[in-house]
């Protein structure tokens, strides 16, 4: 089973992007439950959970808090029909982290399906995952399009970093919480 290491925004920086998520998912009727907005840092097979959470913590020990600079879209055609607000990587902790992460976990013997070199990282505002209905192609474009005229960049904060399970429940999907200081 695959599981995700994710960044999480503060809860002023949600509130900030929230809203793009809920319209979208009104308007093409995606979502019973939205799925939490996040910043996907690492993607892991089958992981000894007691290793990970040991190398994760070693790793997250010399970070704090830090903001991360989003400008744009980005969207993922077929099979993903993902629309995104695009990470810019040059703005540093973030990039750094994931790779340092990255590194870290593949030193200990880790196997990832996510690589920093060709990982795009983006904060996903609707996609067909957790999803109550598959969107069709020209439904996924006019998102999109729609999306642009919001002109979207913005500095928002992150201050914790999860471990998660694949699915669309808080009170499940949650296996180790890294808050940051």
């Amino acid at each position: 089973m695959l599981y995700y290491l994710v960044a999480l925004f503060d809860k002023v920086s949600y509130a900030i992007i929230k809203p793009l998520q809920e319209s979208i998912s009104n308007e093409y009727k995606l979502y019973k439950n939205l799925p939490m907005l996040h910043i996907t840092l690492a993607v892991i097979e089958d992981p000894d959970m007691d290793k990970l959470n040991e190398v994760v913590k070693n790793t997250l020990k010399s970070y704090k808090k830090f903001e991360v600079h989003l400008n744009g879209l980005i969207k993922f055609g077929d099979p993903y029909r993902s629309v995104n607000l695009k990470v810019d990587e040059e703005s540093g902790i973030i990039k750094k982290l994931s790779i340092e992460l990255y590194e870290n976990l593949l030193k200990e013997g880790f196997k990832l399906t996510s690589n920093p070199d060709t990982w795009q990282l983006h904060v996903s505002l609707a996609n067909p995952y957790f999803a109550q209905r598959v969107w069709g192609e020209d439904e996924f474009e006019s998102a999109y399009t729609k999306l642009q005229d919001y002109n979207f960049d913005r500095e928002l904060l992150i201050d914790e970093i999860q471990f998660w399970r694949p699915i669309n429940d808080e009170n499940k999907m949650v296996v180790f919480s890294y808050p940051l200081p």
